[in-house]
């Protein structure tokens, strides 16, 4: 599953649409079910549209919040 890390309820959430999103919890259950968590970037942009300076702080952002909250970064990204 990739996740967008500012959508999702809790630590880093950055608008989008966290009231339709799981929230970090639902996502270490997830994990720990075996299931593989990718990122996503961090707040959803168009990235061949922004700059190659936010497309850093995109992904970035995506694989600290992710490492964080699993005790690992993501091995994939979508």
């Amino acid at each position: 599953m990739f996740v967008t890390t500012g959508w999702l309820r809790g630590p880093g959430a950055a608008g989008g649409a966290p009231d339709r999103m799981l929230g970090w919890g639902q996502v270490r259950e997830l994990a720990a079910a075996g299931v593989e968590i990718g990122g996503h970037s961090h707040t959803h942009p168009q990235l061949d549209q922004v700059s190659p300076a936010r497309l850093g702080v995109e992904l970035a952002r995506c694989r600290e919040l992710v490492g964080a909250e699993l005790g690992t970064p993501p091995a994939s990204f979508a």
